[in-house]
């Protein structure tokens, strides 16, 4: 199979905005110049909601109450 004939591979991340009073939650990964939004990987025939609320219970636990807004 030719290069440009292979099938693609898609790389699916949930992230999200999570604000507690004037407070912002980002992400940093030692080294790296970067922040980014906290998150997780979407699995298979999972919603980006579904992924983002699983991340939400299963890292940052359950104190957490997850609301969200439609644009």
């Amino acid at each position: 199979m030719l290069k440009e004939e292979q099938p693609r591979k898609y790389h699916v991340l949930a992230r999200g905005v999570i604000l507690t009073d004037k407070y912002l939650l980002v992400a940093h990964c030692i080294g790296m110049d970067n922040t980014f939004l906290p998150g997780g990987h979407v699995e298979f025939h999972e919603s980006i909601r579904t992924s983002f609320e699983n991340y939400i219970n299963d890292v940052e636990g359950p104190f957490f109450e997850s609301t969200f807004k439609e644009n």
